[in-house]
């Protein structure tokens, strides 16, 4: 069984002012232009060789909330 992986939506708009791709090639890093930042990650088992896999979508990643 596959599923279909919706984008996010955000209650908010902005522009991309900054992208940055790892030195790993497991992530991408953007700086949005109201100063928010964000890091979508490709999971470490599909992505061995450091190349993104067009068929797999990276995972927006959340920190966990302060202690």
């Amino acid at each position: 069984m596959t599923q279909q992986l919706e984008p996010q939506k955000a209650a908010y708009s902005f522009w991309i002012s900054r992208l940055v791709y790892t030195n790993g090639g497991d992530a991408i890093l953007v700086l949005a232009s109201n100063g928010i930042h964000f890091l979508w990650k490709w999971p470490k088992d599909l992505n061995s060789g450091g190349v993104a896999p067009p068929k797999v979508h990276p995972n927006l990643w959340k920190p966990r909330s302060g202690s």
